[in-house]
């Protein structure tokens, strides 16, 4: 909430809110901080009302004078740039959001994007590749066993295999959630609008949990995180996602060196759908 309080100061409030006065600034604000949870929602809202702030300054338009048929035309303007179709239902409906809301304040007269249809989207099945056990089986082959970093990125493999979790539950997951227990491991994990739920470990997931040099296990109870290189205490959730990152990194050089894995299969989500034989 800090970083977005400073929205006003450090530029992120696009051009065609700060001209309209301080109060669509503040509203805008507003919007974010106070109506808006969720970090993700709040990033994709602000790439939608920046971009949205460039495309009326590339033709000299203001937010305020904005009309449908103008609304409209910024949407059929996303569809020539080949913008998916799903993309632009999102960015639709935050922009739909954003102007009801300011319109609601008093900001803007009325709200362009209300009657602007979202395109008709329609899909049968997912796009998502399920890895094979071998290819699975190849990648932790990829992985050292000896570097804490190593051992640390095994762990995260594991549980993103084991579980099915998304990376923005995995991100939240440090040692207070973990639970080593004598009969049964578990692990907490925090999905989409605030669900919780705890889940059994299975055998190779606890001992990827377990694993450390020091034998004294990855996750760290006094600080409640996985470590970091260095003897650090603390993984940050962007640290996390970066070593996720790595981790297809480390998928798609190997596939392009060895060709084990088909194109297109490397991504978090299809680590999670992968195949644990």
């Amino acid at each position: 909430m800090g970083d977005l309080a400073r929205m006003e100061v450090t530029g992120l409030v696009p051009a065609s809110v700060l001209e309209l006065g301080k109060k669509a600034e503040r509203t805008f604000v507003e919007f974010f901080v106070a109506h808006l949870s969720n970090d993700h929602t709040r990033r994709a809202y602000a790439h939608a009302a920046g971009h949205l702030s460039d495309w009326l300054a590339g033709r000299g338009w203001s937010l305020a004078e904005l009309e449908p048929i103008g609304a409209a035309t910024y949407i059929e303007s996303l569809k020539k740039e080949g913008k998916a179709t799903s993309t632009i239902k999102a960015r639709l409906s935050a922009l739909r959001n954003l102007c009801d809301y300011m319109a609601s304040r008093g900001v803007l007269e009325w709200n362009p994007f209300s009657v602007v249809r979202a395109p008709w989207v329609s899909a049968g099945e997912g796009k998502t590749p399920i890895l094979g056990a071998e290819d699975v089986r190849a990648l932790f082959g990829s992985i050292g066993t000896e570097d804490v970093v190593d051992l640390r990125d095994r762990a995260i493999l594991s549980l993103m295999l084991y579980t099915f979790a998304r990376v923005g539950a995995m991100v939240k997951v440090d040692g207070r959630h973990y639970e080593a227990g004598t009969a049964l491991a578990s692990i907490a994990l925090y999905e989409k609008r605030g669900r919780f739920h705890r889940v059994p470990c299975h055998h190779q997931l606890h001992e990827a949990m377990e694993a450390s040099p020091s034998g004294h296990g990855l996750v760290h109870p006094s600080s409640g995180s996985f470590r970091c290189r260095g003897g650090g205490t603390r993984t940050s959730e962007g640290r996390m996602r970066r070593a996720i990152v790595r981790i297809v990194e480390v998928f798609e050089d190997r596939r392009s060196r060895d060709r084990w894995l088909a194109p297109r299969a490397a991504s978090p989500r299809a680590l999670a759908l992968g195949e644990v034989g």
